[in-house]
C-alpha cells in the first residue's frame, strides 16, 4: 500500500503525517460541473441567432423610418427609433426630441436625405457613418453634416443610440 505525504493543514481533518491513497474519483468531477456551467451562462447569452443580412436591413429599416418621420414631421414616428437610452457626449434622448420638436414646428416642409451606406455591425452594437442633408421649405435653407450613427439592439430590435447631428439648421 503507497502511502502519500501530507502537509499540515492541506487537508481538512489532516494535521500532517502519513495519509493513506484516496480513492480514484472517475474524471474531474469539479472540471465537469464548471464546463457545464460555463457553457450553460454562454447559451443563456445567446438567445435568438440574427444573420448580419437580417442585422443589416433592419438597420436600413430605421434608417429610412427617420427619414419619413424627418418629412412627416411627426414627433411620435421619429422617438420610435430612437433607442429608451440615447445618450451623447451629455445629450439625452430628450435633448433631440426637443430639437426635432422645435424644427419641426419652424419649417412647413422638410426634406431629408442620407448616402446609405453598409453599417459595421458587431453583436448587438452598430456604426454607421454617412452624409445627411436637410433642405426646408423648399431649398430656402440647406445644410449637409456628416454623422456618425451607433446603433444598439435593444428589446428585440435596433434603434439609433447615438451620433445624431444637432444644430445643421
Amino acid at each position: 500500500m503507497r502511502e502519500l505525504f501530507c502537509w499540515q493543514g492541506a487537508l481538512p481533518g489532516v494535521m500532517g503525517g502519513t495519509l493513506k491513497e484516496m480513492p480514484k474519483v472517475p474524471g474531474n468531477i469539479l472540471g465537469n460541473v464548471l464546463v457545464a456551467v460555463l457553457v450553460a451562462v454562454m447559451l443563456a447569452g445567446c438567445g435568438e441567432q440574427r444573420s448580419m443580412e437580417d442585422d443589416i436591413a433592419a438597420i436600413h429599416e430605421v434608417m429610412a423610418q427617420r427619414k419619413q418621420a424627418i418629412e412627416a414631421r411627426d414627433l411620435e414616428q421619429f422617438a420610435a427609433v430612437l433607442s429608451p437610452s440615447y445618450q451623447d457626449t451629455g445629450i439625452r434622448r430628450q435633448d433631440v426630441l426637443d430639437y426635432m420638436a422645435a424644427l419641426f414646428q419652424q419649417y412647413d416642409e422638410i426634406s431629408y436625405s442620407y448616402r446609405k451606406t453598409r453599417p459595421d455591425v458587431k453583436m448587438n452594437t452598430a456604426r454607421v457613418i454617412h452624409t445627411v442633408k436637410y433642405s426646408v421649405n423648399g431649398g430656402e435653407k440647406v445644410a449637409q453634416v456628416r454623422e456618425t450613427l451607433i446603433f444598439r439592439w435593444q428589446d428585440g430590435r435596433w434603434y439609433i443610440a447615438s451620433g445624431i447631428a444637432l444644430g445643421v439648421l
